[in-house]
């Protein structure tokens, strides 16, 4: 089971049950940007104003985007995204 789950401190014995939990679940898929840099998002005054370069785009799991968003756009600024 993931890293990331042992060290935000879940409890072994619910860790090993995820695998059997999810096993027949499906990810959302939703069509993605599948490249969010600052370079491809344009904004005025706060606002989204446009997106360009939609080669890399797919349909996948919405949370997809939020890896280059994260580090490119908000440069790992938690306030900006949140903590995932």
């Amino acid at each position: 089971m993931s890293g990331c789950a042992r060290r935000a401190g879940f409890p072994e014995h619910l860790l090993n049950q995820v695998p059997a939990y999810l096993g027949d679940a499906l990810p959302a898929a939703v069509l993605v940007h599948a490249d969010l840099t600052a370079d491809h998002v344009f904004t005025d005054g706060g606002r989204l104003t446009g997106i360009i370069d939609w080669g890399d785009a797919m349909l996948a799991d919405p949370y997809y985007e939020l890896i280059a968003l994260y580090f490119n756009c908000f440069d790992r600024k938690e306030a900006c995204c949140g903590r995932f």
